[in-house]
């Protein structure tokens, strides 16, 4: 990932070359349109002009609009990804591997119990409340760290980190109902659930992983399979911990 200053002027750069194309098109109608509108500014400034802006007042013709545009109509900055803002990236940083114990509970874990049919490791995998007071690390280690996330980023709203929790949350809900109705076709919707709360957890993931100059995060995909020793293998030592631990209690 280039340095950021160094993107910055590559935007800045289009911005000028912007203003300069259109100042060669509209031409001296131009100078009262943007006093009327505020936009002498960007003569002053690297911020960007709005799309809407010039729009507005109908200043870009087609022939001058295409090929500033990107992909689908979008101008050609908007294709750009910001990077994470820097409190966000150092929560990121203490959250992560949590984050990554959660999706591997997810998936080595929950998906298992439920292609199984196996009602006691759906209901620990999931945190039933038929399981009592016992919190399953679906929520503490995925949801409850994301969430801390998502508080810490201003702009979750706008990037959609808080629709994919709001998915991720009524897919487990929904799967914790359904494992109880299997005459009903609980399983297979339950199934159907998983699959929406990983795409849920992978759409903030994804978008942490490519605003990150090194992605923090291994994506719920089709190779999230390869982890299965690496997983087998923390399970085991925490495990071996537990039992260490009570041992020592016990003397």
């Amino acid at each position: 990932m280039a340095p950021t200053a160094t993107r910055r002027r590559l935007r800045h750069g289009r911005y000028f070359c912007l203003k300069m194309m259109v100042a060669a098109v509209t031409g001296t109608a131009f100078s009262s349109a943007v006093t009327q509108t505020g936009l002498a500014r960007t003569f002053t400034t690297p911020t960007a002009p709005s799309r809407r802006e010039f729009i507005r007042v109908g200043l870009l013709a087609p022939a001058v609009a295409a090929p500033l545009l990107g992909e689908a109509g979008q101008p050609a900055w908007a294709v750009e990804i910001e990077p994470l803002p820097p409190p966000v990236v150092k929560d990121v940083v203490k959250a992560a591997p949590k984050v990554q114990d959660g999706a591997d509970w997810l998936y080595f874990e929950v998906k298992p119990a439920l292609m199984e049919q196996n009602l006691e490791k759906a209901r620990t995998g999931l945190g039933s409340p038929m399981m009592g007071s016992y919190v399953s690390p679906l929520e503490t280690d995925l949801m409850i760290p994301l969430e801390q996330l998502i508080s810490a980023n201003v702009m979750a709203e706008e990037e959609g980190w808080i629709d994919a929790i709001r998915e991720v949350r009524v897919a487990i809900d929904t799967m914790k109902e359904e494992i109880g109705a299997p005459e009903e076709g609980g399983w297979a919707k339950a199934v159907t659930a998983w699959d929406k709360a990983r795409a849920g957890a992978n759409k903030i993931m994804t978008n942490i992983n490519e605003r990150s100059e090194k992605p923090p995060f291994i994506l719920l995909d089709a190779q999230y399979e390869k982890r299965a020793q690496l997983w087998l293998k923390k399970k085991k030592d925490k495990i071996a911990f537990t039992n260490q631990m009570g041992s020592i209690m016990l003397r």
